[in-house]
């Protein structure tokens, strides 16, 4: 695996991370550390791992629809 696909990916993980954090941020009125709490737990990596395979999946759909 190259070094743009290893970045692409850790990218889109974070990304995802930080999107799942500040809706919890927001849910929890402003509370980081309540937040920060819920976004790692079993939930919060489940809305994550479901972000991550949207994103992929729909990069590789752009991608199939420019071939």
């Amino acid at each position: 695996m190259s070094a743009y696909l290893w970045g692409n990916l850790v990218g889109r993980l974070i990304a995802s991370w930080a999107l799942v954090f500040v809706v919890t941020l927001l849910i929890k009125k402003g509370r980081f550390k309540a937040a920060l709490r819920a976004s790692v737990w079993p939930w919060g990596w489940l809305f994550i791992l479901l972000l991550f395979a949207l994103a992929l999946l729909s990069a590789v759909a752009r991608t199939q629809s420019l071939s």
